[in-house]
């Protein structure tokens, strides 16, 4: 595929807004189109929250979170 390098990118990245994703817990983020979500673990690797955020605006906007219950 061609490709051709884009001005935008000659400023490299700038940082636009942060979360607090947790200092101790292990945590993954997921893009799907404009919603981000932001998973932690236990210590034994199971999803122990999950939170979904919209990042279609200028701010992420939360959308809804939950708490994983052991099966």
């Amino acid at each position: 595929f061609p490709t051709r390098r884009s001005s935008d990118l000659a400023d490299g990245v700038h940082e636009v807004w942060t979360l607090n994703a947790g200092e101790k817990e292990r945590t993954s983020i997921t893009v799907v189109d404009d919603q981000l979500f932001v998973t932690t673990y236990t210590p034994e690797s199971t999803p122990a929250s999950v939170i979904a955020y919209s990042i279609s605006g200028a701010e992420p906007e939360k959308q809804w979170e939950t708490q994983m219950r052991d099966m």
